[in-house]
C-alpha cells in the first residue's frame, strides 16, 4: 500500500495543475496495481509484500516532466497541441477549448475506414466525377482500375481529393460518410463531425486533442503507419498503364529527424493544418497544429524543438 501510494503521489505532484488529477491518478493506480486507489485496508491486505516484486517497473510509461524556468513557446496558429504518446500528457496547448475546422485532416478517418472495410488488393474503378473534384489531386482519370492500397498511397501522401473521392465511392459517399461518423462516436470522439471523405466541407470539425487520439489510433495500424511514413512512391493503374508519381507532402519526413507521420491539410476556412508524429530519443509525441497563417511546417519543427528541450522523461 505504501508503495502504491508512493507512486501514485509522485504522479499527482506532476498533475497538480491539470484537469481531473485525481481521476486521473486513480486509473494509474488501477494500470499499476489492478485496484482503485481507495480501497479499503482489509482488502489491501490481499497486495502480499512480495508482491511488489512482480511489479514491472519498465512497463510504467516514463512521464515528462517540465524543467524549471521554462516558458511557453509563442504560437501564430489558432490552435496547437503537442501529446507525449505513452502517457498521454498534454505537453503543450493553445485553442484546446476550440473547435476547428479540419480540412484534409479528415483523410485519416478517410484512410481508417478503407483499411477497415475493404481488401488493400481490390480494384475500384475512378468514377466520371472525381477527377473533376476540387483541391489536390494525384490525376486519377475517369474509369481507371486501380487497388484501394494504390488509392490509400494517393490520399496520405499526396492528399488526393481524387483518391478520397474514389475510396468512397466504392459503397457510396453517403455511407461512407456515416460510417467515419459511427467510427468517431465509436472512439468517443465527440468533437469529430465529418460531411465529406475529402475535407473540402468546411463543416468536418474537431478539436486538438481528439484529432491526435485519431491520429493515435491510426498510426497502431501497422499498413497506415508505413503509408504516412513513406516519403516518395510511384502508383499505377491496374494494367501498368497509368503512373502517378507521388511526393509526400508533408515536409517534416524530409526536415526533422524522428518524424514518421501523419498529414496535411488546407482550406481558406481552415488554414494550414499539419499532424506530426516524432520519435526523439526513444520518446514519441504527437503534435497538432491548426489554423497557421501561413507555415505550419516551420512552426511544428519549432514547437518541437521546444517540446524536446523543455521536457525531461
Amino acid at each position: 500500500m505504501l508503495f502504491k501510494i508512493f507512486i501514485s503521489t509522485i504522479v499527482l505532484l506532476e498533475m497538480i495543475n491539470i484537469p481531473n488529477a485525481e481521476k486521473k491518478v486513480e486509473q494509474f493506480s488501477v494500470s499499476v496495481f489492478n485496484k482503485p486507489l481507495s480501497i479499503s485496508e482489509e482488502s489491501s491486505n490481499s497486495i502480499k509484500k512480495n508482491e511488489f516484486a512482480n511489479i514491472n517497473i519498465e512497463k510504467i510509461a516514463p512521464w515528462p516532466m517540465i524543467k524549471k524556468n521554462i516558458k511557453n513557446p509563442y504560437m501564430p496558429a489558432e490552435g496547437a497541441m503537442v501529446i507525449d504518446v505513452s502517457s498521454s500528457k498534454i505537453l503543450y496547448q493553445k485553442g484546446g477549448d476550440k473547435t476547428f475546422s479540419m480540412a484534409s485532416l479528415t483523410k485519416m478517418m478517410t484512410a481508417i475506414i478503407s483499411i477497415e472495410n475493404y481488401n488493400f488488393k481490390d480494384i475500384v474503378t475512378v468514377p466520371e466525377e472525381a477527377p473533376f473534384v476540387l483541391g489536390s489531386k494525384i490525376n486519377l482519370r475517369s474509369n481507371e482500375k486501380i487497388t484501394v492500397e494504390s488509392l490509400l498511397y494517393g490520399l496520405l501522401l499526396y492528399s488526393g481529393n481524387d483518391s478520397a473521392t474514389t475510396l468512397a465511392s466504392k459503397i457510396g459517399q453517403d455511407k461512407f460518410v456515416l460510417k467515419m461518423n459511427e467510427k468517431a462516436k465509436e472512439l468517443d470522439l465527440n468533437s469529430i463531425h465529418y460531411y465529406d471523405s475529402t475535407g473540402l466541407d468546411e463543416r468536418n470539425t474537431g478539436t486538438l486533442k481528439d484529432l491526435a487520439i485519431l491520429a493515435a489510433y491510426a498510426l497502431r495500424n501497422e499498413k497506415f503507419a508505413k503509408f504516412v511514413s513513406t516519403n516518395e512512391i510511384t502508383i499505377s493503374s491496374v494494367d501498368g498503364t497509368i503512373q502517378h508519381p507521388l511526393k509526400n507532402s508533408n515536409k517534416l519526413l524530409r526536415d526533422y529527424t524522428g518524424t514518421f507521420g501523419v498529414k496535411t491539410g488546407y482550406t481558406e476556412e481552415a488554414g494550414h493544418c499539419l499532424i506530426s508524429a516524432v520519435e526523439h530519443s526513444g520518446h514519441k509525441v504527437i503534435t497538432v497544429m491548426l489554423n497557421h497563417p501561413s507555415d505550419q511546417f516551420k512552426e511544428s519543427m519549432k514547437l518541437l524543438d521546444w517540446v524536446f528541450n523543455a521536457y525531461r522523461w
